[in-house]
């Protein structure tokens, strides 16, 4: 097993690598962001963004978590999988674009809008149709587990982005518009790149019935991600309705913090694993693998968020240059905590899956999200962004609660309670004495509060969580790593 879990660092930080380095992009976009575009502006922003996600998922049917699937099963039928992809990804975006075309001659006459705006719709469809097939081809990349060239076109995709929106943003000054426009750039330079690297692996014939296949095994993946999106982004919406633009971009730019244990760690944790999960299902210790999986990554991922959490007003402070955006630093603890607990669903996603069950996914995930709105409709009249950010961590919580319950009966995944108890209560012991060390002065503040955070590991192996045999593993694992870098530069 610790082959496997050796393979899974090793994939993984080559995807944190590369999403490191895309998402630093981000990072130093944030100031950009934030001193050329209105507090206001970027809550509209934060609106179209969301609208995109779900309706991209909408017309992705699920043919992304698919072609995973049928990769594995029927291993001689890639090329033509890899195909019958393809043709329905360009099928959407030649719909997408007459959209474009008739939506040109309705969208003036029938509403009232800023032109920037009108022009953001007419803009929509080519990132939605585009994101759809770089998705699909990025994802036979992923499948084979050819982690550095998945990294290398991500990064090309970002900077690509990167300048393209300094460009629009920062000079031309055209504001929200840039950024969609710097995405659209980045697409139509990386997907004749990745067609490039794969294109031998394809087979040209197109199986309708396959496609159908995929597509009815696919389409409750897509509703459980459209829900997801809505459970993740629905508070948007909702706090426009409740409040102003201007409070829907300061806490879409908290949760953009938040979320930064998601872009650089969980997403690169599961972009490694599941490709490992489904090539070594029929291994003797797979259940062992997927339960020590489930500890790693509670252990690791609560203590990344507590950095974020106790640095969250000091990382806001210095990056974001309007003092308008400031506030957002009270919701990233809650945010991210939320974010952390809603990573473990794959880890039981996997086993619904595995038994071909994938109808309880969304169904989870709806549930979740009727919870979201119930408490979002309750919460925000009182208490604003904060109320959106406790309806997050509340309904994100609910999410692991239901899946465990039913993989109980469905796909049983043995969990060290004992361990994760430890985990978390050494977690509330640290938040309450980062509290207490807020009150003293700039100096002291960061000092104790890194002191406090290097203590986490030493802390978990006193209590026994980390075996001495995990810990001499891992050592060796980090200076393996070390020296591949070291090698490379």
């Amino acid at each position: 097993m610790q082959k496997d879990i050796k393979n899974l660092v090793k994939h993984s930080s080559i995807y944190t690598l590369g999403n490191i380095l895309t998402k630093s992009i981000g990072i130093v976009l944030i100031p950009v962001y934030t001193k050329h575009i209105p507090v206001s502006d970027f809550g509209v922003y934060a609106i179209f963004l969301i609208t995109a996600q779900i309706i991209s998922q909408f017309l992705m049917l699920g043919l992304d978590s698919a072609s995973l699937r049928w990769y594995s099963i029927q291993p001689d039928r890639q090329g033509i999988v890899l195909f019958s992809g393809i043709v329905y990804s360009l099928l959407i975006n030649l719909i997408l674009a007459l959209v474009v075309v008739a939506g040109m001659q309705i969208i003036p006459q029938a509403v009232s809008l800023n032109s920037i705006f009108i022009k953001i719709i007419y803009l929509m469809p080519f990132v939605i149709g585009l994101d759809i097939f770089y998705k699909f081809l990025s994802g036979y990349i992923w499948y084979k587990e050819y982690s550095v060239i998945y990294a290398v076109l991500n990064f090309s995709n970002f900077a690509i982005q990167l300048l393209s929106t300094v460009i629009f943003v920062a000079v031309l000054k055209i504001g929200i518009l840039g950024i969609f426009l710097g995405q659209v750039i980045g697409f139509c330079i990386v997907i004749p790149a990745t067609i490039l690297i794969i294109h031998q692996k394809i087979t040209v014939r197109l199986d309708i019935r396959l496609l159908f296949e995929m597509i009815k095994y696919g389409w409750p993946l897509s509703l459980s991600t459209i829900s997801n999106n809505i459970l993740e982004g629905g508070d948007r919406y909702l706090l426009s309705a409740m409040s102003t633009m201007a409070v829907v971009g300061c806490y879409d730019l908290g949760y953009k913090f938040a979320s930064l244990i998601k872009t650089l760690i969980i997403n690169s944790f599961h972009t490694a694993l599941k490709p490992m999960m489904w090539n070594k299902l029929k291994d003797e210790n797979f259940k062992e693998f997927h339960t020590r999986v489930i500890t790693y990554y509670t252990m690791f991922t609560v203590w990344i968020s507590l950095f974020l959490s106790v640095f969250a007003k000091g990382i806001i402070k210095n990056f974001v240059q309007s003092q308008q955006y400031w506030e957002s630093y009270k919701i990233v603890g809650i945010v991210t905590f939320a974010v952390a607990i809603k990573g473990l669903f794959p880890l039981f996603r996997i086993g619904f899956e595995i038994q071909g069950r994938t109808n309880y996914i969304p169904a989870i995930v709806t549930v979740a999200g009727v919870i979201n709105i119930m408490l979002n409709i309750i919460l925000i009249p009182q208490f604003g962004m904060l109320g959106a950010a406790l309806s997050t961590f509340i309904s994100f919580s609910s999410i692991i609660v239901i899946a465990y319950l039913l993989s109980v009966k469905i796909y049983y995944v043995n969990i060290e309670w004992k361990k994760l108890g430890r985990i978390f209560l050494t977690v509330l012991l640290f938040l309450w004495i980062a509290y207490y060390i807020s009150s003293f002065n700039r100096l002291g503040r960061i000092v104790w509060k890194s002191v406090l955070l290097a203590c986490y590991p030493f802390v978990l192996y006193w209590l026994g969580v980390l075996e001495k045999r995990e810990v001499a593993f891992g050592l060796e694992i980090s200076r393996q790593i070390i020296d591949k870098i070291k090698a490379r530069i």
